[in-house]
């Protein structure tokens, strides 16, 4: 994992070839980290396709790097301060006062992992997106536990058109 931080711009990659993007609620949540392990293992996979994979959340670059190192994961996991790209694809939710207090009680203090003060949060999603930056498949579940297995999109990457 590169602990460096540098600017990913998603129509840069998609220039190199299809892109697999998944917004994920950060790596405190067990369902996100299992699904990052499952993508890590997938990266040479998605590669040899010519895809690359970009595994974004709000959570700071500090707290993302420190999970890569200790879950020994091979993809980068980009940071996405207040969800302003998980905006854009129009995925956030606001996390209720209730279940902030039970987030608490749980000792999970998003502010401190995401860096802001809001509690905000992406659905659990993946996007195939192509080199002309056109999105061939969308998996968006508000159902946290359930997520697009690797294998199905390394059939999706299989089946994109050639550009």
């Amino acid at each position: 994992m590169n602990s460096r931080v540098t600017q990913v711009r998603l129509s840069d990659r998609c220039l190199e070839g299809p892109v697999v993007l998944s917004f994920y609620r950060g790596t405190w949540c067990p369902f996100c980290t299992l699904e990052m392990q499952a993508l890590s293992e997938s990266v040479e996979s998605l590669e040899d396709l010519g895809a690359s994979l970009l595994a974004i959340s709000p959570q700071s670059h500090e707290a993302s790097s420190k999970t890569a190192e200790d879950h020994g994961l091979t993809l980068d996991l980009l940071s996405d301060p207040g969800n302003r790209v998980a905006r854009t694809f129009g995925i956030v939710f606001y996390l209720q006062d209730e279940i902030q207090s039970i987030y608490k009680a749980l000792g999970l203090d998003l502010s401190l992992l995401n860096g802001d003060s809001n509690f905000d949060l992406p659905v659990p999603a993946t996007f195939v997106i192509d080199e002309k930056r056109i999105i061939r498949h969308a998996f968006v579940d508000p159902d946290y536990t359930r997520r697009r297995d690797p294998s199905e999109i390394v059939n999706i990457l299989r089946t994109l058109p050639a550009s």
